[in-house]
């Protein structure tokens, strides 16, 4: 079991600036460590998209796990009342362009709350940073705090992540079994946060590229956004499942959003450069190095005490689909956006959106 003596990682000469939301730490790593990570990306070489599937639960059947955003995205411009999901529809394909197409690969996986060994172990010392662990502490008020997850994230030019919040976890439920959406829209309601497993992330940025900066809205989504330092080698500590954040467009000349669509990968070949693979193996571009975003996000599972924790390890505490539907019910009827108990399972989606999401708004593209 992971212990915090186990922690110890720094960079020479770190220096951390403190907000009240979130920790700017720089730099992450020493230059041998750097470069380290560096050759992990190079070497993994394939990664794949995010998630972009429909959710096979009832109440969201037929929709796409990140509803949410495709909804307010829709909401945004005046089409809520649209077929909630439809591929030929200009809101789906910016949605799908802007949440679903990122490219994305697992360096450390440590599991919930009992850590098996690094998939990587050139990610040890981003898992195990001391800057990460004391500023979780620090920032979400856990003194029990477990490293879990290290998680890259690549952009090719001409593409972003519009407006979002990460997806919250539940002592009981998950995203094997829940929609990403609701999890997403519970957090927001505020009305499941006894529930409700804290999670700290670092934003890690280890390259350079025009475009593509990382911006959240500390102050609320109806407030002006911060932008991350364009540094490399630095980190935004923060509550992401709380706070919105985003990515900007990578630059590309033309302007033009990357051509991507589900379904591609993208590869690091012998000659140093990235290209977007269909799945018939077609090459649709290449690019270099300066042309691609590449990021790393930290994960730290946060507990108030050893008790927290082993309510979670125990399941001695959670909640039920059933639990949960009846309380948003409940709620959703008082602000009256239901009719009735029993509504189906748009109309019901729709109405949790409604009630308590609402991203800033996408200005590009």
């Amino acid at each position: 079991m992971w212990t915090q003596a186990d922690a110890g990682h720094a960079a020479p000469n770190e220096s951390v600036t403190r907000n009240g939301t979130y920790h700017l730490v720089d730099p992450v790593l020493g230059e041998e460590e750097l470069r380290g990570i560096i050759d992990l990306c190079e070497r993994v070489g394939t990664y794949r998209m995010a998630s972009a599937e429909m959710s096979s639960t009832e109440i969201g059947a037929g929709l796409p796990e990140r509803f949410e955003c495709f909804y307010d995205l829709a909401r945004q411009r005046g089409h809520e009342n649209d077929q909630p999901y439809d591929p030929t529809h200009e809101d789906w394909l910016d949605f799908d362009r802007a949440f679903t197409c990122q490219f994305r690969e697992t360096y450390a996986d440590l599991g919930f709350v009992e850590p098996e060994e690094s998939k990587y172990p050139e990610a040890d010392p981003l898992l195990y940073h001391e800057a990460f662990i004391s500023g979780a502490r620090e920032l979400l008020d856990r003194p029990v705090v477990v490293p879990v997850a290290a998680l890259a994230n690549l952009y090719v030019a001409g593409q972003w992540l519009g407006p979002h919040t990460d997806i919250t976890e539940y002592r009981g439920i998950s995203r094997s079994t829940t929609p990403q959406w609701l999890l997403i829209c519970m957090h927001h309601s505020r009305l499941f946060d006894e529930w409700r497993l804290r999670i700290a992330t670092a934003v890690n940025f280890f390259n350079v590229c025009e475009g593509g900066e990382f911006r959240c809205y500390p102050d609320g989504a109806t407030e002006a956004s911060v932008a991350a330092p364009k540094r490399a080698n630095t980190a935004l500590l923060m509550d992401t499942d709380s706070f919105f954040h985003e990515v900007r467009p990578v630059y590309r000349p033309d302007g033009r959003p990357a051509p991507l669509v589900r379904g591609q990968v993208l590869q690091f070949g012998e000659d140093r450069m990235w290209r977007v693979i269909n799945p018939d193996g077609a090459v649709v571009e290449t690019y270099a190095w300066e042309e691609v975003r590449f990021s790393v996000s930290w994960k730290g599972y946060c507990f108030r005490d050893d008790a927290e924790r082993k309510a979670w390890v125990e399941h001695s505490d959670d909640l039920s689909m059933e639990f949960i539907l009846e309380r948003l019910t409940d709620d959703l009827l008082e602000r009256g956006l239901l009719r009735n108990r029993n509504p189906d399972n748009v109309t019901m989606a729709r109405a949790i959106v409604d009630a308590y999401y609402h991203a800033p708004p996408v200005e590009y593209h």
